[in-house]
């Protein structure tokens, strides 16, 4: 069926009026004629049925008129009536030649209506042809797509599952050798996987693990972003990220990743621990601390959650709920040594040197030749010089000095060097001492401690050799310019010099760390006192004495410098307290001193 615009539909509405018009006058006109035509003839009923007669034809019939006068004047009527019927006629011819001319002129626009049409047509044909052809295209193209994913599903589904068997493969392998062995296979085939599956979460994990063992970390945590991308809810991916994130020192992704793993799964305590563990490293102790009883609620054999809620405990001095957790350790695993250890460490802490020592004694009866039984000897004998139990002191330190070659740390061999050196001097053993300390500085050129104890051994000769002395001291203050006693022990050292202008300077340093400090204060007003700087010496002593009240010395001391700065009054003010308070602090001198001001 053709289908017309409006426009088209108009214009034939508009033609088919025109000729409805034209043929209906065309009627009239020839329904006229055949009527005029009757009324030349004589009725009757048969020709004629229903036909009325004029008024003078009946009167010419029945009533006597003169015939010929009717007659002419019929003659002339019927004349008059040809004349109208010829240009009746002629009329109608018109009107039929303007209906022809309207047919005439209506072809061409149906001709043209009708060309339209059949190009609308044939376009039309072809569109849907063509839409036909393009329909029947992508079906061909839609099996040929299922055919290759029908086939590549189970492609990969072999792949997947030969995947997770080699996966299983390195979990249960015990040796490093099968294990690397398993997990080479496992990349082989994660790489083809991704060829035809690049989102498969499994096979990047496998590659995870595969840049893991090669060290390879932030490679290992863009993998696992892949996998754990194409596979949210993967409690292990999650928790193998957060591993890799807090070896890159990435803490708050690591907090962020393991809170994931353990919403996933809240049973899973390797998460909730490492959980712990990172709070650690942000410095939120107290999360930590809920982090690792959580753990232990979830496994309550769960070593390790139990040793850092210790630490932690121990590091803000909460020494009994650290040593209950590390008791609660060693009842579940008698051979844990580190709990062993670190226990004795809090009884150490805690001033508890008896608990201590049973604790390192015990451990050393337990343990075989190796960095354990070392560092337990060491702990043990640093124990035993804080109870002055020298000689088992000496005993320990030396067997830990002679067994260093089993700490694998550097810094633990130079603690146990250190460790004996310190106990040699306490033992009155110089030499001996002198030579391990120099044995420390050539592990550690700048250990502080080792220069400043090395120094005091050469000061405590009969006949120090003070530039040796002032030659490590100097050495010690150019690495920490802020130590106490590198300060305190230059300034000492040059006071025995006679250098009073340097010993000042260093001493005032030294007070300046620690204000509190006799020592300090009383040999910088000696400084003073021996550079003559009496005002300064004044003010020391003056201080020493508010901080010290019972030193006596140092009254004495600010009675004579007052007499220097000629302020008796204070000086017989000193005398008097010392010969109150403490009559038998150099009775002799105090009379003496008070004599010479009462005079």
């Amino acid at each position: 069926m053709i289908k017309l615009s409006d426009e088209e539909k108009k214009k034939l509405k508009r033609y088919s009026v025109y000729a409805a018009g034209g043929v209906t006058i065309l009627l009239l006109c020839l329904l006229l004629m055949k009527c005029e035509g009757c009324s030349s003839k004589k009725g009757s009923f048969e020709e004629g049925k229903s036909h009325r007669y004029s008024k003078s034809e009946v009167k010419m019939q029945g009533f006597g008129q003169d015939w010929t006068k009717d007659k002419d004047k019929a003659d002339f009527d019927e004349e008059k009536k040809f004349k109208s019927v010829a240009e009746t006629n002629e009329i109608a011819d018109n009107l039929m030649a303007a209906q022809n001319s309207v047919v005439d002129n209506m072809r061409p626009l149906d001709e043209k209506k009708r060309g339209d049409d059949k190009n609308r047509l044939d376009e039309q044909e072809k569109n849907r042809r063509e839409e036909e052809m393009r329909a029947e295209e992508k079906l061909a193209a839609e099996e040929k797509r299922r055919a290759f994913e029908n086939t590549r599903n189970t492609e990969n589904q072999a792949l997947l599952k030969k995947l997770e068997e080699l996966l299983q493969d390195y979990e249960s392998a015990t040796t490093t050798a099968d294990k690397n062995s398993a997990l080479d296979k496992a990349v082989t085939e994660a790489n083809d996987l991704l060829k035809t599956d690049p989102e498969n979460a499994q096979a990047h994990y496998i590659l995870a693990k595969d840049a893991e063992r090669k060290q390879k970390y932030e490679l290992a945590i863009e993998e696992l972003k892949k996998a754990v991308k194409a596979l949210d809810d993967n409690y292990l991916y999650w928790y193998d990220l957060g591993k890799m994130q807090y070896i890159q020192k990435k803490y708050k992704d690591a907090q962020q990743s393991f809170l994931r793993s353990c919403e996933l799964n809240n049973k899973f305590v390797q998460s909730r621990y490492n959980l712990g563990l990172t709070y650690v490293k942000l410095n939120r102790d107290s999360d930590a601390l809920s982090a690792f009883e959580k753990a232990v609620e979830i496994n309550h054999e769960y070593e390790k959650g139990y040793i850092e809620q210790a630490v932690i405990h121990r590091k803000y001095k909460r020494y009994d709920q650290a040593i209950k957790a590390y008791n609660k350790v060693i009842v579940m695993n008698p051979s844990n040594i580190s709990a062993r250890m670190e226990l004795a460490l809090v009884y150490y802490d805690s001033g508890n040197l008896a608990k201590a020592e049973e604790t390192y004694l015990l451990l050393i009866e337990r343990l075989s030749k190796g960095q354990s039984l070392t560092l337990a000897k060491y702990n043990l004998s640093k124990v035993l010089y804080e109870e002055k139990k020298y000689s088992q002191a000496y005993k320990y330190a030396w067997q830990a000095y002679d067994e260093k070659d089993f700490l694998q740390d550097k810094k633990l061999i130079i603690s146990v060097a250190y460790n004996y050196a310190n106990i040699l001097t306490a033992t009155n053993r110089n030499e001996e001492a002198r030579k391990v300390y120099e044995e420390v500085l050539s592990l550690s050129p700048s250990h502080v401690n080792a220069k400043i104890n090395l120094s005091e051994s050469y000061l405590a000769e009969k006949n120090p050799d003070y530039n040796k002395v002032i030659s490590l001291l100097t050495s010690a203050y150019k690495t920490d310019s802020k130590n106490f006693k590198v300060n305190n022990n230059l300034g000492n050292t040059y006071l025995l010099m006679e250098d009073y202008k340097n010993a000042i300077e260093y001493l005032k340093k030294a007070v300046e760390i620690e204000p509190s400090d006799i020592d300090a204060l009383t040999n910088l007003s000696n400084a003073y006192i021996k550079n003559e700087d009496y005002q300064n010496a004044e003010a020391v002593l003056s201080t020493l004495i508010s901080t010290d009240k019972n030193n006596w010395a140092a009254y004495l001391s600010l009675a004579k410098v007052c007499i220097q700065l000629d302020n008796n009054e204070k000086s017989l003010q000193n005398l008097e307290f010392l010969q109150k308070n403490a009559p038998d602090y150099r009775p002799a001198e105090v009379k003496s001193l008070l004599a010479v001001l009462q005079d």
